[in-house]
């Protein structure tokens, strides 16, 4: 048996403060999986995403989960489990989302695994509202929140730029507000990865609000600096995924 490290992307496994920081953690990956110990990137972004990062995240993981918890694959991308948006749901949320900001307001770009769209998919597993400003991104996402409590999770993310990203998006979006099936969830996906793979002990690490019930559940590990540092424990708090790592029994 092994321990199972899942960790969030976005400043946190890849801390965006210089390359040579996000190497400094990979290389961290690398030993504890030739020591023994599974790794889990657990993120917001799409597949399509994290393609476009990795030539072959294989390298680095033994699973990958993408869209917030909606979507879990192996390192070979053999899908195990999915939450999806149903087409009714993904109908009311845009009347929704319309009603509130108007349209030309905000760009939706739609994703099912490595596929990213602006029009709704077949299988949409989230939403991601493009917005213009932070401020509309925290109102929205609390909006849509209490309008579908029971059905749907919600996160905003802030200071972004949607020129950076893939699938046609407009320029001049600047935070965004990612909506999913209220299944998903990364603490929820970590609960279903673990129904089929049985490790000695699981270790979590992330730095936002995407991954508060994570570290909350699993008595995470916050990223120091971090908003997600309010949420864990003083003894759980880290500079880095390699400082984690290096610090953990296999």
């Amino acid at each position: 048996m092994k321990p199972i490290l899942f960790t969030d992307y976005d400043f946190t496994l890849d801390p965006h403060a210089s390359q040579n920081a996000f190497e400094h953690n990979l290389q961290a990956v690398q030993d504890f999986r030739r020591r023994g110990g599974l790794v889990v990137i657990i993120t917001g972004r799409t597949l399509a995403s994290l393609k476009r990062i990795f030539s072959s995240y294989a390298d680095y993981c033994d699973y990958v989960i993408v869209d917030n918890g909606a979507i879990c694959y192996t390192s070979h991308r053999e899908l195990l489990f999915h939450f999806l948006i149903d087409s009714a749901l993904i109908i009311e949320i845009n009347q929704f989302i319309t009603a509130k900001l108007g349209l030309g307001d905000y760009q939706n770009l739609y994703s099912y695994g490595d596929q990213e769209s602006l029009q709704a998919l077949p299988q949409t597993s989230k939403i991601r509202t493009w917005v213009k400003n932070n401020a509309m991104a925290t109102a929205l996402c609390e909006s849509l929140k209490q309008h579908f409590p029971t059905r749907i999770k919600a996160y905003p993310s802030y200071d972004d730029d949607s020129s950076r990203c893939g699938g046609g998006l407009d320029p001049g979006y600047m935070a965004f507000v990612d909506t999913m099936s209220i299944l998903a969830g990364k603490e929820n996906a970590i609960e279903s990865l673990l129904t089929t793979v049985k490790p000695t002990h699981v270790f979590a690490i992330g730095d936002s609000e995407n991954d508060y019930a994570m570290l909350r559940k699993y008595h995470g590990y916050a990223i120091r600096g971090s908003s997600a540092a309010e949420v864990a424990s003083p003894d759980h708090i880290v500079a880095d995924v390699a400082e984690l790592l290096n610090a953990l029994p296999v």
